[in-house]
């Protein structure tokens, strides 16, 4: 065993690396084990230093499949995904994938080739020119960094791992020019930069102990801010009884099944009345979104890594800046000294009840089909969704998961196409736990093409197609506002043989029985199956 290659850092490494090759040795550097993307005649100095690297690529069809399946990666693991793209049209079809990462906060790196130096918008009509393509990155991305030696691409490297360590996650893009990613140099690759948590203050600290020890009817609130922060959040809601909902990101935080946990309610567009009844709201790691359901007399603690996230929506009385995993023990050894929380009797059934009777409804109409899902796959299940109905009302509704990271869905973004390149990458990063990607038809179309995908890089991948024909949810709006609806039927393709073109296997379930049978067989299967699923024949 070389010094350092296990149990303990690594010795530099001191060797002549083209500068491509140098992004594949500090991304090694952070653990990073798979990237997504696609090779280009521009940015092959990438692929020879994946290769020397011995870095896993997965080969998507489309660049914006490679985000989704990156952001998949990220969102089941926690780690950052990683993708590599071409100059010109391979990186401006990141954007969406790149907008989406942004929105929900996602850690997502993203490598390009981009001009020559001293061409840069110079509109010299050279293969993939564009008129700015780091401007057009940039505009949906955290940042976007051009590097032209060594010692800028490891400070845009290291630089934003360490970001991500103490601060809000986002996407970041890092472009190569063409004429400098082949350059040589011979550098150490160092350690990764620390980056240690950030702790609140213990003024602060007290400050929200004392606003949560005064209220009588506390919610906790948890965001996709918190979902490493699990243990931490279920300690404190159990000691001190405090009933909570979470955000469709922060989506089994606690165990469901938890008799405080009201569901995944916060964040949606509909007013629940749990919040309105809350005098003292305990945000954790969420922009609370649906803060004007919230009552104008309540009291607003805060915690979050984003200083200026503090006040989003609605200004917080307490706000704590810090990672939640570290400051909300903080506040509970606070409290506990304090005497506890003085609970009103009943406050917490009553708000449970009425979290989960606000999604009454659409657990009712999605019921019989992710229970039968979840059957077939069985409970550690890891679901992906989309902007479908059947995702983001169905599955963050019914399936009750007992850890987070188990519901992997477009949010604030709410893009079509996520669902089955996020499988994809949900899969590479947990191989051996079941994946279920659950789609509408419409929105399948939009990544149909990452079948190939899956058939070479996933085992056993279930792609459950709820087919109502159409975009249902704009058929309805449509009749709602008088119009009659158009341009929102969708042809139907024969599914079975779409699945024989790409490889795959074929199911057709018309009830629940036959969709449970259908995922338990998909899962043992070595090829991806398409579950079709009608609409109008669909019966539990």
């Amino acid at each position: 065993m070389s010094p350092g290659s296990e149990g303990g850092p690594q010795a530099p490494r001191h060797e002549t690396r083209t500068l491509g090759e140098l992004a594949a040795a500090f991304l090694r550097r952070h653990g990073v084990e798979v990237v997504f993307g696609i090779p280009g005649t521009h940015n092959l100095e990438l692929y020879r230093g994946l290769a020397r690297e011995g870095i896993r690529h997965v080969l998507t069809r489309h660049e914006q499949g490679a985000c989704y399946a990156a952001d998949g990666y990220a969102r089941a693991t926690g780690k950052p995904g990683v993708v590599i793209a071409t100059s010109g049209p391979g990186i401006t079809n990141c954007i969406t994938g790149i907008a989406n990462a942004y929105a929900d906060a996602v850690p997502l790196l993203v490598f390009s080739p981009g001009p020559a130096r001293g061409e840069e918008r110079r509109d010299l009509g050279f293969l993939h020119e564009a008129k700015d393509q780091r401007a057009g990155i940039e505009a949906f991305a955290e940042e976007s960094i051009r590097v032209e030696d060594a010692t800028a691409l490891r400070d845009a490297v290291y630089g934003t791992f360490a970001r991500w360590g103490v601060g809000r996650r986002r996407p970041v893009h890092i472009e190569l020019p063409t004429d400098a990613i082949g350059d040589t140099y011979e550098v150490d690759v160092e350690e990764a930069w620390s980056s240690p948590p950030a702790v609140a203050a213990a003024g602060t600290i007290h400050l929200a102990a004392d606003a949560i020890a005064r209220s009588r009817r506390p919610l906790l609130v948890a965001g996709g801010g918190a979902v490493d922060a699990a243990e931490e959040v279920t300690a404190f809601a159990t000691e001190f009884g405090v009933p909570l909902v979470t955000t469709l990101a922060g989506k089994g935080v606690v165990n469901e099944h938890d008799a405080l946990n009201g569901g995944a309610v916060a964040g949606s567009s509909s007013p629940a009345q749990i919040l309105a009844d809350a005098d003292c709201i305990i945000a954790c790691g969420t922009e609370l979104k649906n803060a004007g359901h919230v009552a104008a007399e309540a009291t607003i603690v805060r915690f979050d890594v984003d200083a200026g996230r503090l006040h989003r929506h609605r200004a917080a009385h307490v706000p704590v800046l810090g990672d939640v995993a570290l400051t909300l023990p903080a506040v509970a050894e606070r409290l506990r000294d304090a005497g506890g929380a003085r609970i009103d009797p009943g406050w917490a059934d009553r708000a449970v009840a009425a979290a989960r009777g606000h999604v009454a409804g659409a657990v009712e109409r999605w019921a019989g089909i992710h229970r039968a899902i979840v059957a077939g796959a069985g409970p550690n299940v890891v679901l992906t969704g989309d902007s479908s109905q059947i995702s983001y009302i169905g599955t963050v509704s019914v399936p009750l998961f007992d850890a987070p990271r188990r519901f992997l869905s477009t949010d604030a973004y709410a893009t079509l196409g996520y669902a089955l390149p996020a499988a994809i990458g949900a899969s590479c990063a947990r191989p051996g736990t079941p994946v279920v990607a659950v789609v509408g038809d419409g929105a399948f179309m939009f990544s149909v093409q990452e079948l190939a995908t899956a058939r070479t890089d996933t085992r056993g991948l279930p792609v459950l197609v709820y087919d109502n024909a159409g975009y249902a949810e704009i058929r309805q709006n449509m009749a709602d506002a008088g119009i009659e609806p158009y341009a929102v039927d969708l042809p139907r393709p024969d599914y079975a043989a779409l699945a024989q073109a790409f490889g795959c296997a074929y199911d057709r379930a018309d009830d629940a029985s036959a969709v449970e049978a259908a995922i338990r067989v998909a899962l043992a299967r070595e090829e991806p199956t398409i579950v079709h699923v009608r609409a109008e024949v669909y019966s539990d």
